[in-house]
């Protein structure tokens, strides 16, 4: 198959065609060899025309081709019910004979005219030998005429040849175009009469002249000049005299220049490429076969479908910049910090990106070409969205980009705080996952990227290990979600209330208070004595945890070897807490150079089930006396009940609502006098002599109930 310009060029298909020569003026259309294309007279407007001028079919003739015209009333609906005609033009070539036939019109539409002239423009390189023509079966006689303006000025069945007609009526440096043969047939009913044209002596291929005796060499293969993610360059030499073709991927392009780009690529793709060399007599023969492959996209790790809030943000109606423009992908959108609200020039603009899941990060990408770019800043993960871990502070002083490194650490939610007293904008935030990882749970802590009940049995084996723990650490604080220094029962309700369909209606409200009671008052060696753990006024509670620190000189477990329990729980779990699990854990610590029996107490409830409310007998202990006991001393630390929510309320006992100073014994007090069993307080009879200390808290999120972020750390063990 063979294609024309309206110059005297033709190319063959099945390629690609370089270096058309295309000046402003001319636009570089193809045209398929065969094509049948109608055409009607100049106009400025579709409404200029009558439906009564000629119809004019532009021919190229070579072998057998088709085409239907339709025609219908141009402005109305009424082609949906079938108004319209339909005309069928043919084209038989061979041998240089073309016999091109218009059938009768069929169909009809309002305001249609059946009384048309026909012209044809057939395209042949040589003038034909016979021009002939019928009209409805009875021939109609033609007549040669000398020029364009005679054929323009006869009535009809005449036809003239025209060897270098002019690309344009209004350009005269448009220059002359490829020879074609004119042809105008008189009015007829189209309905009525077929008008069949033949034509003998075409000529529908072009004879390069050739210069040359001898084909081209073969080629030498391209060289590989650079990569990219969308493009690969080639280059390569050629010869003097010749020009070069190019295959890639089986695809000729033909008369390449070098470098070569070849673009519009995908990431990661392999191509591969030949050279041939051609002259006037033919190609060479082509090279050996080169392969090369795109570089990987450079964007391929960045995290989709992020969203992103702000406590700032311009909102203009009809011109808005939310901070979502940050993670849409479009560097042209952007984010501006509010103008208006004179706050944000001295409170800090705080940025939060959800990334849907879980990430191993790798780095992230601050763009901005705005009026004002986030300088002192900090970055900050977290796996809850409530609290978070501070990475970076610092300041971005480069322009347009800024990037910082996350190295692997895994998070669902980045924010970015900027401390800037003024305007801030952005145009994106890029944050990369690192290369071949995807996205999981956020609750996910085994590391195996999925959550299950094998990351129950995680927490279950670490419960209570702290960032003291150097040797264990490592290994557990990706299970850290509240980022306070140790695995508690608030990572535990993390995973636990996301298992089993998860917790329908989380409830953030928590609070309540935790005693701690003995059953003796004198204790003598090898005496046991149990310690009770007892719930007051909770209200929605999931999971709760606690640590209890005895004199190890002075108690020991009745029921955890050496002290030790690490397979099963220290404690008598009781029926106030059935349904719930019990990771705790019990060893030896040793704390401002004093050595302790350490209990750790965690429970939680699993899935929609829960929560715990009033009062009740969370768990007991048995332990064994080691020497004669005046004074039991007690020390507790976080004492803390947790809501489904994430919610966590200090549940350190308070006598009437007052604050327990550390060292101090619990306040003496009665229960009301319901006529019912009482849970155990502080003070009631058989609890003399035991002394609670609330120990070693720098800083405790003491308001029941309160929620929001939740900034803590432990005093660091001896």
């Amino acid at each position: 198959m063979t294609g024309l310009t309206l110059c005297l060029e033709q190319h063959t298909g099945g390629k690609v065609v370089n270096s058309i020569d295309a000046p402003l003026w001319k636009l570089p259309l193809f045209v398929k060899s065969g094509a049948i294309i109608p055409m009607t007279v100049e106009n400025n407007s579709v409404q200029e025309l009558t439906g009564e001028e000629p119809r004019i079919f532009d021919v190229y003739p070579d072998g057998d081709s088709s085409f239907t015209l339709y025609d219908d009333d141009g402005y109305s609906q009424a082609y949906q019910n079938g108004e319209g005609s339909f005309t069928e033009i043919t084209s038989h070539e061979q041998d240089g004979t073309a016999d091109i036939i218009v059938g009768k019109m069929s169909g009809s539409f309002e305001g249609m005219k059946s009384e048309r002239e026909t012209q044809f423009i057939v395209h042949t390189y040589a003038k034909p030998q016979s021009v002939q023509a019928t009209v409805g079966g009875s021939e109609a006689e033609l007549q040669e005429v000398a020029d364009r303006a005679a054929f323009d000025d006869a009535a009809g069945n005449v036809y003239y040849y025209d060897e270098a007609p002019a690309n344009s009526a209004y350009y005269e440096g448009a220059g002359t175009g490829a020879p074609r043969l004119y042809v105008k047939i008189a009015a007829t009913d189209i309905t009525a009469n077929e008008v069949k044209l033949h034509v003998e002596g075409i000529v529908n291929r072009v004879e390069q002249e050739i210069v040359d005796d001898t084909l081209p060499m073969a080629a030498t293969a391209p060289q590989i000049a650079e990569t990219s993610s969308s493009a690969i360059t080639l280059s390569f030499d050629v010869p003097e005299g010749m020009q070069a073709d190019l295959e890639i991927d089986g695809m000729l392009y033909e008369n390449v220049t070098s470098p070569f780009i070849h673009d519009s690529l995908n990431p990661d793709e392999e191509h591969t490429y030949r050279l041939r060399y051609t002259n006037t007599l033919g190609s060479g023969e082509f090279s050996e076969q080169v392969s090369a492959k795109t570089d990987l996209d450079p964007y391929r790790n960045v995290i989709s479908g992020a969203e992103a809030t702000a406590n700032s943000y311009e909102d203009i109606p009809g011109d808005s910049y939310p901070p979502q423009n940050l993670v849409d992908g479009d560097l042209a959108s952007q984010w501006y910090s509010n103008w208006d609200d004179q706050k944000y020039y001295t409170e800090p603009k705080i940025i939060d990106i959800d990334l849907q899941m879980a990430y191993q990060l790798d780095k992230l990408e601050y763009i901005n070409d705005g009026t004002s770019q986030i300088l002192d800043h900090e970055i900050l993960i977290s796996k809850d969205g409530v609290h978070y871990e501070q990475l970076d502070a610092s300041v971005w002083e480069k322009q347009y980009q800024n990037d910082f490194e996350f190295d692997g650490r895994i998070a669902r939610y980045v924010r970015i705080i900027s401390h800037d007293q003024r305007f801030n904008s952005g145009n994106e935030i890029r944050i990369y996952k690192v290369d071949g990882t995807d996205g999981f749970s956020e609750a996910d802590c085994n590391g195996d990227r999925m959550l299950s009940n094998d990351d129950l049995t995680f927490l279950k084996n670490y419960m209570g290990v702290d960032q003291d723990n150097q040797r264990l650490w490592n290994q557990v604080k990706e299970a850290d979600f509240s980022c306070n220094g140790i695995i508690d029962a608030y990572d535990l309700m993390f995973v636990a209330s996301r298992l089993e369909g998860g917790v329908r209606d989380p409830k953030d409200e928590v609070s309540g208070m935790i005693s701690f009671t003995a059953d003796k008052t004198q204790v003598k060696k090898g005496d046991t004595v149990t310690i009770s753990v007892n719930a007051h006024d909770l209200v929605n509670v999931y999971a709760l945890n606690f640590e209890l620190l005895l004199d190890s000189t002075k108690l020991s477990s009745a029921v955890c070897p050496d002290n030790v329990c690490t397979a099963d729980s220290p404690f008598e779990a009781g029926e106030f807490t059935e349904g719930m699990l019990d990771y705790s854990k019990s060893g030896e610590t040793t704390v401002d150079g004093n050595d302790y029996v350490r209990f750790y107490g965690a429970f939680s409830f699993v899935g929609d089930s829960g929560p715990l409310q009033g009062d009740g007998v969370i768990a007991t202990i048995e332990l064994k006396a080691l020497q004669d006991i005046d004074d039991i001393g007690m020390i507790l630390n976080d004492v803390q009940v947790i809501s489904s929510g994430g919610t966590i309320a200090d549940a350190t006992w308070k006598e009437d609502g007052g604050e327990e100073e550390p060292g101090t014994k619990p306040g003496e007090g009665e229960n009301p006098g319901t006529g019912e069993e009482e849970t155990p307080k502080p003070g009631d009879d058989g609890d003399t002599g035991i002394q609670a200390q609330q120990g070693t808290l720098l800083a405790l999120f003491a308001a029941a109930g309160a929620a929001g972020m939740i900034i803590w750390r432990r005093k660091a063990r001896q």
